[in-house]
């Protein structure tokens, strides 16, 4: 039979492998797997190690939790600056195309600065500078 710590570290690379939006939601799925599967452990203990089991597997799952959350933070913000950066790349080679088209070029740049603000904003950068704020 498996281990608890072997059930963990199935569960930790498996979420490590989910990648960009993929890792959206996957904690969620791998602790519930990680609880059935403690659950059923503790179910065939005698009734005077169940109680220490259920605490340690408890103490695992918040372990497998942060870590989980940590990974979908971290993999959230990749694809979004990802996405910024495609977005400012794509905006600068429209703004390069209206060459001799003041218009649409002044247009194409004031919405490269309003999504960069935009971007900055949810990310603390301080307003109007595009740098992160220090604390």
């Amino acid at each position: 039979m498996i281990s608890v710590t072997d059930w963990l570290t199935i569960l930790t690379m498996a979420y490590w492998h989910k990648q960009g939006t993929n890792a959206e939601g996957a904690t969620k799925n791998y602790t519930s797997q990680y609880e059935d599967f403690a659950n059923k452990l503790a179910a065939d203990l005698p009734q005077e190690m169940r109680e220490q089991f259920q605490q340690r597997a408890i103490a695992k799952r918040i372990q497998l939790e942060r870590t989980g959350l940590t990974h979908e933070l971290i993999q959230r913000r990749q694809v979004e600056q990802g996405n910024f950066e495609s977005t400012i790349a794509n905006s600068s080679t429209r703004a390069q195309s209206y060459w001799g088209d003041n218009v649409n070029y002044q247009l194409e740049v004031g919405s490269a600065q309003q999504q960069i603000a935009e971007y900055g904003k949810a990310h603390g950068w301080t307003p109007g500078t595009g740098n992160r704020t220090t604390k």
